[in-house]
């Protein structure tokens, strides 16, 4: 409104001829216009300014939207790649255990294998040695056997056979000379032979009894027990269950022996009244109990 009043009274006062007042009016007219086109262009200027720092702005929130995503993107990324190297490790990890488990499981396995061969090989050399001795004492049993038997003919053949020839002797010199059966050295010396006698038989027949070899272990020694009957001898019960046919002739003669020197020991130190003798066979072993009642075990 200002410029307009400015430029009517110019033109006015030019028309009146006022024409210094004219070009005042002209001169405000145009400082007036100038500064309403440069507050105008100010306008502009700061509109473009702002619109221009607005789309710097967007752009700037764009950026940044733009880096954020990426930053998102990236730490997924990176979080996705902690996951798969976290299981990974967790694999590998897992996979060595394993293995080491493995591993210990042979060793232990491989340990335990060769402890249980050499207790094999121990046992087997434990068995070799348990032969070897079986074997050592199987020949001098029957070294001792054999030597039994050589000096149970020579008494049973030799001294056996010069008893019985003296008392043949003795008898026949009793029945020429009637009167000496009434002198009691001769019938003492009689008595005296006759045991000497029996007890080369009875040693002979210790050394090697004959009914083993002829009829077998049981019948030897039911022999044996019948040999303690009568008074001052303790009452003797021998049972026996399922016995083998056939025996082994080493086997028959320790059995013998076991119980001959059983017997043996009863009689002299264990003061029995009862002993009992059982034989049987569990599985492939032949079982012997003996029992007495008498002292000591």
């Amino acid at each position: 409104m200002r410029k307009f009043i400015y430029k009517e009274l110019s033109d006015v006062y030019n028309k009146a001829g006022q024409f210094d007042k004219a070009y005042t009016y002209l001169m405000s007219y145009t400082m007036l216009n100038d500064s309403i086109l440069n507050k105008n262009r100010l306008e502009s200027f700061t509109n473009l300014a702002l619109k221009y720092g607005t789309k710097e702005k967007e752009k700037s929130f764009e950026l940044l939207k733009i880096e954020k995503d990426y930053e998102i993107a990236k730490n997924t990324a990176q979080r996705r790649t902690l996951y798969v190297l976290a299981i990974g490790l967790f694999v590998v990890l897992l996979s060595i255990y394993f293995i080491i488990q493995f591993y210990d499981q042979r060793i232990s396995t491989t340990k335990i294998i060769t402890e249980q061969k050499e207790e094999i090989n121990h046992q087997k050399i434990r068995e070799l040695e348990d032969n070897i001795k079986m074997s050592s004492m199987r020949y001098v049993i029957e070294g001792q056997e054999i030597e039994r038997e050589r000096i149970a003919k020579d008494l049973h053949d030799s001294l056996g056979g010069l008893l019985s020839t003296i008392k043949l002797q003795f008898d026949q010199v009793s029945s020429k000379k009637a009167d000496l059966l009434e002198m009691k050295e001769y019938d003492k010396a009689h008595k005296l032979l006759d045991i000497a006698v029996e007890e080369v038989r009875t040693i002979s027949r210790n050394l090697q009894p004959g009914s083993l070899q002829n009829l077998g272990l049981v019948p030897a020694i039911k022999d044996l027990v019948n040999r303690f009957e009568g008074e001052g001898y303790p009452d003797i019960d021998f049972q026996y269950y399922e016995m083998p046919e056939k025996i082994d002739k080493m086997i028959s003669l320790s059995v013998y022996r076991i119980i001959q020197e059983l017997l043996n020991n009863s009689l002299k130190h264990a003061q029995a009244h009862e002993i009992l003798i059982q034989i049987n066979t569990e599985d492939d072993e032949l079982v012997i109990q003996y029992e007495d009642d008498g002292i000591g075990f």
